[in-house]
């Protein structure tokens, strides 16, 4: 996989070093009310119960402003304080919420709801309150199935059944059709963000990345998938980082950053059957696998059985120079544990462990630079039991130096059941 490897192990660092210097990039903490300083030593500072339902239901949707942290579940769109996990807003959808905008973008969401999912909200997440509502067009003969939604700074999309629109938020006007009349190809999917992307499939069999302006989705240029290979996800727009697979006789996995128009893609090769063991992305929008900074790519590698005991497993984040395509280190876990990739902070990466039996979980800090190893946040093993029921079907998020675990899905709960949460905080 890496072309020269320098089979260097940090002395108690747990990390490869392969390739290249730092990038110093990395998103500082953002602004908002004081929070109790950062602990290494943290645990469940707060926890907010799921609904109660006869089912299992997605719960997508979950945004961060300075002050809150916002989920969107089944009929409402809440907003609950960073600090206490008091609920500080609500917003009621009419019906049951059907899909949102991975992303929100100048402190604003989208959802898809109605009781026959043909209802479009836009949330202002800092005001808490929702800027409109638009029934949305879709063929006679569509049922209700969820969009893709995408939200930049003035528009949100909406590729619903087989039509695409692009909606100006200061008036929920359509501005744009990016599946125009006499168009042999069709935008089948969309993601939001700084600018707006969009997946085409052509009826010459060829497959295109469209990037269109965020502010009118006008197409400002295409980048045509190579033959044999299709879409996976799209784990960032900027950079833009496009994740490719082929069928599962061939095996290909590998991840293009596009850098602009006419220019060539930077390649990484992942390796074969990449795709089934580490499970970069879900869908097209959500790639719990993979986590894009500045200038590096983090993927999370290969599930390997932990030495000396085969009932354990161990698994690697790989940091990969958007640059030139190389990887540059490989992060280890502690042992017999495994890792998600969940955020760059200050230039560094953040991956979560997962707690076992008899260790809480614990977030790993992972040196821009080197790969270098230490402890950011360390969680008690006295509540991993809990916390390994938290992290079941959740997404973990840091956010201003505090870390969230929120579900992505929420299923039937009944009495004696350990309790279901939405979202959980450590501190």
């Amino acid at each position: 996989m890496v072309a020269a490897v320098l089979a260097t192990v940090l002395a108690g660092g747990g990390a490869w070093l392969l390739y290249g210097d730092g990038d110093g990039d990395g998103e500082k903490p953002s602004a908002g009310a004081p929070l109790p300083g950062h602990r290494k030593n943290a645990e469940i500072a707060w926890e907010r119960p799921a609904p109660r339902i006869p089912d299992v239901r997605d719960t997508p949707g979950t945004w961060f402003t300075a002050e809150t942290v916002v989920k969107a579940a089944l009929t409402e769109v809440a907003g609950h304080r960073l600090d206490t996990g008091k609920k500080e807003w609500r917003v009621p959808l009419r019906g049951v919420a059907c899909a949102t905008s991975g992303e929100a973008v100048a402190g604003r969401a989208a959802v898809q709801h109605g009781h026959a999912c043909e209802l479009l909200t836009v949330v202002d997440l800092e005001q808490g309150t929702a800027l409109w509502t638009r029934r949305v067009p879709v063929p006679a003969d569509a049922g209700p199935e969820p969009w893709e939604l995408a939200v930049t700074e003035q528009t949100v999309a909406v590729a619903a059944q087989r039509v695409t629109t692009v909606y100006r938020i200061a008036d929920r006007k359509a501005v744009q059709q990016l599946n125009r009349s006499g168009d042999t190809c069709r935008a089948h999917g969309v993601t939001g963000g700084s600018r707006l992307v969009a997946r085409a499939w052509c009826d010459d069999g060829t497959k295109w990345i469209r990037v269109h302006d965020p502010a009118t989705g006008k197409r400002e240029w295409s980048w045509r998938v190579p033959d044999g290979l299709r879409v996976q996800g799209i784990p960032s727009v900027e950079p833009l980082v496009v994740v490719l697979e082929g069928d599962a006789a061939a095996g290909t996995h590998s991840v293009h950053h596009l850098p602009g128009e006419g220019e060539p893609p930077v390649v990484m090769d992942l390796g074969r059957d990449a795709d089934r063991e580490t499970g970069l992305c879900e869908d097209v929008t959500v790639c719990p696998g993979a986590v894009a900074g500045g200038r590096t790519l983090y993927v999370r590698g290969v599930t390997r059985d932990s030495l000396g005991d085969s009932s354990a497993s161990e698994n690697a984040v790989i940091a990969y120079d958007l640059r030139t395509g190389r990887a540059r280190w490989a992060g280890e876990p502690e042992a017999k544990r495994t890792l998600r990739p969940v955020a760059e902070f200050q230039g560094d990466l953040v991956a979560y462990e997962p707690p076992t039996a008899e260790k809480g979980g614990a977030l790993l800090r992972f040196d821009g630079a080197t790969g270098r190893r230490s402890v950011y946040e360390r969680h008690p093993a006295a509540t991993s039991e809990r916390e390994g029921e938290l992290v079941r079907n959740a997404v973990p998020y840091l956010h201003r130096g505090m870390f969230f675990l929120a579900a992505a899905e929420i299923y039937e709960w009944e009495e004696g059941d350990p309790e279901t949460a939405l979202i959980a905080a450590f501190r």
